[in-house]
C-alpha cells in the first residue's frame, strides 16, 4: 500500500511538472503570436496610411482642379488634408482596440 501511494505521488508530481512545462510553452507561443500580429497590424497600418495620404491628396487636388478657379491658402489646404487623415486614423484606432480586446480575451 505504501509503495502504491509513493508511485501515485510520483505520478501526480510528474503530471504537475508536465502541466507547467506545457503551460509555459503555450504562453511563449501565444506571446510570440501576439507580437507577430501586432507587428503585422503596424505594418498594415503604415501601408494604409501611405495609401490614404495619396488618396487624400489626389481627392483634394481633383476637387480643386475640377471646380471653378478656387483659391485656397496653404493653411486651408493643410486643414482639409489633416481632417481627412484624422477621420481615417480614428477608424484605425477603433480597429486596433477591437484587436486588442480579442487578444486579451484569447489570453484570459
Amino acid at each position: 500500500v505504501e509503495e502504491a501511494q509513493k508511485i501515485a505521488n510520483e505520478l501526480v508530481s510528474s503530471a504537475k511538472n508536465d502541466i507547467e512545462t506545457i503551460k509555459s510553452k503555450i504562453e511563449a507561443s501565444v506571446e510570440q503570436e501576439v507580437a507577430y500580429l501586432t507587428k503585422s497590424f503596424d505594418d498594415k497600418t503604415a501601408l494604409q496610411m501611405k495609401k490614404l495620404k495619396k488618396e487624400v491628396v489626389e481627392e483634394v487636388l481633383n476637387e480643386l482642379l475640377s471646380g471653378d478657379k478656387i483659391t485656397l491658402s496653404q493653411e486651408e489646404l493643410t486643414s482639409i488634408v489633416l481632417k481627412k487623415v484624422a477621420q481615417w486614423q480614428s477608424q484605425q484606432q477603433k480597429d486596433m482596440l477591437k484587436l486588442q480586446c480579442k487578444v486579451e480575451i484569447t489570453l484570459a
